[in-house]
Order: C-alpha cells, then structure tokens, then sequence
C-alpha cells in the first residue's frame, strides 16, 4: 500500500510536471502567436500608412500639374487679351491716322480751290508734291501693314513650335485681314 501511494505520488507528481511543462509550452505558443500577430498588424498599420503617404503625394503631384495647367491656360488668356487689346489700339491708331490724312486732303482741296484763281499753277503743282507724299504715305502704311502680318505669322508659328494652341491667334489674324481689305 506504501508502495502504491508512493507510485500514486510520484505519477501524481510526473502529471503535476507535465501539466506545468504543458502550461509553460502553450504560454510560449500562446506569447509566439501573439508577437507574430502583432508583427503583422505593425507590418498592415506600415503598409497602410505607406499606401496613404503614396495616395497624398499622387494627389499632391496631381494638383501640382493641374495648378500648372490651369496657369499656363489663364497665361495664353491673357496674352490673347493683350494680344487683342494691342491690335484695337493699332487699328484705332490706323484709322485716326487714315482720317487725319483724308482731312488734310480734304483741307488742302478746298484751300486749293479758293485760291485757285489766284496761284492757280502753283497749287496745282504743290497739290501734285501733296498727292505724291500722301501717296508714298499710304504705299508706306501698306509696306507696314504687310510687314506687321509677316510678325504676326512669324510669332504664330513660334508658338506653335512651342506647342501652345494658335488658334485665337489665327482667328484674330484672319479677323484683322478681313477688316485690312474691307477699310
């Protein structure tokens, strides 16, 4: 019976041992899962944060170019306006300068013919130099007008060669010829 008990107490023991060993195995596995789960939940939060930084610098790149695009659109608008503006200025200088000369004309004419009985040969040749200078004027306002269309042209294919949309441009060239050959 002494025997007995003591092999009791001593499978009692090996169980006791063995359980504790069990106990300490399966902490281990337990705390092995735990830091392995939470390794991949550090290794998901850094990929996920990395994917956010790679989403923010995507839309940031994005609203960069887009920003840029936008200001070379608003830049071309307002050299287009400029443009415009300039070529009123020049047209409205144009045609003063044309009305001045019609007035002058109209001027010289009607002085020509109040005094025409009196320097009659005289004004007729001063009336001649006159038309002659108010002719090479207006052959030196077409020589302008055809060498201003050449820059324009000139200008147009630069920027077309610098592959920024000419086609206002070319309407406003087209428009200037048309009111050119009209006047």
């Amino acid at each position: 019976m002494i025997r007995q008990k003591l092999i009791d107490d001593q499978i009692a023991y090996l169980k006791n041992l063995k359980n504790k060993e069990n106990e300490i195995l399966e902490k281990q596995v337990k705390e092995a899962e735990e830091k392995k789960e939470n390794e991949r939940q550090e290794k998901l939060k850094r990929m996920n944060e990395l994917k956010m930084q790679i989403e923010l610098d995507r839309n940031s790149q994005m609203s960069r170019k887009l920003k840029l695009k936008e200001q070379a659109l608003q830049d071309d608008k307002d050299f287009i306006e400029n443009w415009k503006q300039k070529m009123l200025i020049l047209e409205e200088a144009e045609r003063e300068e044309l009305r001045e000369i019609r007035e002058r004309n109209k001027n010289l004419q009607n002085y020509h013919k109040s005094q025409i009985d009196v320097k009659r040969q005289k004004n007729e040749d001063k009336f001649i130099k006159e038309s002659e200078d108010a002719y090479k004027t207006l052959i030196m306002l077409n020589n302008e007008q055809d060498n201003f269309l050449n820059y324009a042209e000139h200008c147009v294919k630069e920027y077309q060669a610098q592959g920024k949309d000419i086609t206002p441009l070319i309407i406003e060239l087209g428009n200037y010829k048309k009111k050119l050959f009209k006047g």
